[in-house]
Formats: structure tokens, C-alpha cells, sequence
């Protein structure tokens, strides 16, 4: 990710109007159990995929101590990042523990706020999708990027161990 270009993402201001409502819906799901690579199979796609900028929500810290990257704690760090066509986000710093659900719905927001600020592919990536929303209930800000981030250009791909720990409202939006 170091010799990643710069992502063409304004980094603070109004958005691009970029959007497309022609590009087509990419919405992955990586799955198998535990230890079977799932995680490591997503990081070989993004270390090798052409994207204006790779967002990734790192809860626990897996892919900035497995890939080298810097993360970003707060929003600020999150809009510095976007520079340098990475944002590794870590919500433990902006989010205290009893505030940690509300993270990933802001992170799903800020994606999506900031994928409308400049051209080109982005990915969104979510390991272990289990922890952040269950069968039943689907943070709306997910269904957000679900449903409307191909517009401009916002890819999704998450990983679990079994499908059924998606939501149907997920599933039946893979592609």
C-alpha cells in the first residue's frame, strides 16, 4: 500500500457529483472457516487491485499489523488518510468501548460521503462482517453502501464464516 498513488479523493469539501448511476453493483462475500484463509485471500486482492482508494474497517488491528498500514482514529486521521489511497480505520480511539456499534455505522457513512468526492473505483472491506450486524438486523448505514455505493464507484466485500451470518438484505445483493 506504501507505493499507492494518491487517491484523487478530495480530501475535505463539497463532493465531485460523480456520480454514475450506470456501474453495475460489487458486492462480495468471502466465506469458510476459521483459518481457511478468508482474510488472507481479501488482502491479496487489495495489496493487487487498481482502486482510487482501499477503505478498510480494522477493528481489531489485523490489517495494519498484517499489511503495514497506518490507522486512522479519528475523522480527521480518516480524511488525512485518503491521500495516500488507504484509510485503515480503527474506531477504538474516536469510539469509547460502550460507544464501539456506533463506529462502524459512522465508517459506512464516511465511505460513502467520501467515495462521492472523486472519480475512480473504491473498495470497502469488512472482516468478519459477523460482529457488526446479524441475520435480523443490518445497520442501515451498511445497507447504504449496499444499495447505493455503486453510484459512485463503492465497492463491498466482507468476510465470515458461514453465509447464513449475513443478512438476506446482504445476500441477495452479492454480485
Amino acid at each position: 500500500f506504501a507505493a499507492r498513488t494518491r487517491s484523487g479523493i478530495q480530501v475535505t469539501g463539497e463532493t465531485n457529483s460523480v456520480s454514475d448511476f450506470t456501474n453495475a453493483p460489487a458486492v462480495t462475500l468471502v466465506f469458510g472457516k476459521g483459518r481457511s484463509g478468508k482474510t488472507s485471500f481479501v488482502y491479496k486482492y487489495l495489496l493487487n487491485v487498481e482502486a482510487a482508494c482501499i477503505f478498510i474497517y480494522d477493528k481489531a488491528g489485523q490489517a495494519q499489523r498484517r499489511l503495514g498500514l497506518h490507522p486512522a482514529g479519528t475523522a480527521a486521521e480518516c480524511e488525512a488518510a485518503l491521500a495516500t489511497g488507504c484509510v485503515c480505520f480503527n474506531p477504538h480511539r474516536m469510539f469509547p468501548p460502550q460507544k464501539l456499534d456506533a463506529a462502524f455505522a459512522w465508517f459506512c457513512t464516511w465511505c460513502l460521503t467520501a467515495s462521492k468526492r472523486g472519480p475512480g473505483r473504491k473498495v470497502l472491506f469488512v472482516d468478519e462482517l459477523w460482529d457488526e450486524c446479524t441475520p435480523h438486523n443490518v445497520p442501515d448505514e451498511l445497507l447504504a453502501v449496499i444499495k447505493g455505493g455503486r453510484f459512485d464507484a463503492l465497492e463491498f466485500i466482507a468476510c465470515t464464516h458461514r453465509p447464513r451470518e449475513f443478512p438476506i438484505a446482504l445476500r441477495s445483493a452479492v454480485t
